[in-house]
């Protein structure tokens, strides 16, 4: 019997500014239990990004200004997904 497989972490779609002022759309990698703010506030000093066109980059966190969380459209646009109540 193959085991089935659980994944450990969920790609977050972000938008991140960085220092320099710009700005990158693509997927972080969060833990399933964790929340975007855990992964910011840990002590790992680089973060594993997956960008829109499928670019691998490890990007350090002392680059991030902030980070808007949220579904990107592929054209540079943030669509935000509704609330849960």
């Amino acid at each position: 019997m193959a085991d089935s497989f659980i994944p450990t972490k969920d790609k977050t779609a972000v938008t991140i500014r960085q220092y320099d002022g710009s700005d990158i759309e693509g997927y972080l990698f969060v833990p399933v239990h964790d929340r975007l703010v855990d992964v910011m506030n840990d002590e790992r000093q680089f973060l594993p990004f997956e960008s829109e066109q499928g670019e691998f980059i490890v990007l350090a966190k002392a680059s991030i200004v902030s980070i808007s969380a949220g579904k990107t459209s592929g054209s540079g646009l943030r669509l935000r997904a509704k609330p849960e109540i």
